[in-house]
């Protein structure tokens, strides 16, 4: 009978497909979709220098990518958010003996500026971007790769470097300006030249990606449709990428950046974007995990898609450009992800520096070492993270905190209590639950410090759904694991 249920499952359409990939969904189209990575939740967190990693050849004397992912594997890392290059950085003729271009060099313009055929793909650039996808499937690194960075059409100095400007091409091309770039690149369809040379780019990205199974896939990073990009662009793009899934019987999960949609209260084109059918993913950044917690939270279960965060640079609460900038604070971030069931939670890191003095600085280490905290709670403390759901309405009372987030199942419940940052130590406070999902009857209680790792226990009881626990002293943060003996 097992050998025949086996058969029968194994002949469902796309399943499948779906079980070779190593980046799947469980519970999809319910209100608690979530990511698995070879079978288990995907926990990912972590930096990752976004675009210099793509831009050197492995080995180069400019970017040690060796070193950057053993940083990544010694603190538990496990995700970063890239973009290929679509402009020439002044440290690749100053720096690097080995830059890389993803279109083929046709001569050297002013001042050794290179001039590309945007038609043709540099073959040593994209199998140099195979390679390094392969060192970071090596150590289950998940990567998330966004097709465009629309920054570089949207600033005037990265404007001026682009290869979509007439001077750094041989195709006579000019797009320099996000507003209008991706109207005409989709108005070019089928066979206009515009077209062909994104057809050639996405083609060229995915063809790197390969049998690589550590990828997601975002259309663009910070693009909306006030600000230029298209739906017709949004879903001809897509199209590419189901012709190449197809061809290849892969399945690589894709959405688009969200950002500038909140940004700009584009209302009902976000809501077409978290909708659409072939979004398999919610994609975010920036500041709306802080301050539109319980939105996002609301949109994972509304829209019924998991939830991946590319980096957590934040207006007035954090500008952060670099691995060492504010660790207690990016460990907020990733506590505060990790509760609100945000399963990749990227770093930002821009990377314009050698990494040899970066990943040996004291606040690299610092932050490494919360990292390690918090993937042994959520990995190891935690029974089943797929089964939790957001519950903050079970917390009734607490000690004065800025931040108080709950995860519940009849299994177990979990608080990430914030006090806010650099807060001297209190005095012992009590925490009430209420409604909780666990039974009536005994429980075990472990406490975590974030910040320093301590950990202690302590038990107690349930009693019509309800609990309350004394609290430790604490400094900024405090997370609580709760579970029924």
């Amino acid at each position: 009978m097992r050998m025949v249920l086996v058969w029968l499952v194994c002949g469902l359409g796309s399943l499948p497909l779906s079980a070779a990939e190593t980046i799947t969904i469980l519970n999809e189209s319910t209100s608690n979709p979530t990511l698995l990575y070879e079978g288990k939740p995907m926990l990912k967190t972590g930096p990752i220098s976004e675009d210099r990693v793509f831009l050197y050849a492995v080995g180069s004397s400019f970017f040690d990518h060796d070193a950057w992912f053993e940083f990544m594997s010694e603190y538990g890392f496990g995700f970063g958010r890239v973009y290929p290059a679509h402009t020439w950085h002044e440290d690749q003729t100053d720096k690097a003996r080995r830059p890389l271009y993803p279109f083929r060099v046709q001569r050297s313009g002013e001042e050794g500026h290179p001039v590309v055929d945007l038609l043709t793909p540099d073959t040593e650039y994209w199998a140099n971007f195979s390679r390094v996808l392969e060192m970071a499937e090596q150590r289950d690194i998940v990567i998330c790769i966004q097709l465009y960075q629309r920054w570089y059409w949207g600033n005037r100095a990265a404007r001026g470097r682009l290869f979509f400007d007439r001077r750094y091409n041989v195709n006579g091309i000019h797009e320099t300006d996000s507003r209008t770039v991706w109207k005409h690149t989709s108005d070019a369809y089928p066979d206009g030249l515009l077209w062909r040379v994104h057809r050639n780019f996405v083609n060229a990205v995915l063809d790197a990606v390969g049998d690589h199974k550590n990828v997601l896939i975002d259309l663009m990073n910070e693009g909306s449709i006030v600000e230029g990009v298209t739906k017709e662009w949004i879903d001809r793009t897509l199209e590419i990428i189901e012709t190449w899934e197809k061809r290849t019987g892969r399945d690589v999960l894709t959405g688009m950046d969200m950002d500038h949609f909140l940004q700009k209260k584009e209302t009902a084109n976000l809501h077409w974007l978290l909708s659409h059918p072939r979004m398999e993913l919610i994609i975010g950044e920036d500041r709306w995990i802080y301050f539109n917690t319980d939105d996002v939270i609301s949109m994972r279960q509304t829209y019924k898609k998991p939830v991946v965060w590319v980096n957590e640079k934040a207006n007035e609460y954090m500008d952060t450009y670099s691995l060492p900038d504010y660790p207690n604070r990016r460990l907020h971030y990733l506590w505060l992800g990790m509760m609100m069931k945000v399963q990749g939670l990227g770093l930002y890191e821009k990377g314009n520096h050698t990494q040899e003095d970066l990943l040996k600085t004291a606040q690299a280490a610092e932050l490494g070492t919360y990292n390690r905290t918090l993937m042994r709670f959520f990995e190891n403390d935690i029974t089943d993270y797929a089964s939790l759901r957001s519950r903050n309405d079970l917390i009734e009372r607490t000690p004065d905190v800025q931040r108080k987030l709950a995860l519940s199942s009849p299994v177990e419940t979990i608080v990430y209590l914030h006090k806010g940052f650099e807060q001297r130590q209190a005095a012992q406070g009590r925490l009430h639950l209420a409604g909780l999902d666990l039974p009536d009857g005994p429980v075990s209680v472990r406490f975590v410090h974030p910040n320093t790792g301590q950990r202690s226990t302590s038990r107690s009881a349930v009693e019509g759904g309800a609990l309350t626990l004394t609290l430790p002293a604490f400094q900024e943060n405090l997370a609580i694991s709760i579970q029924a003996r």
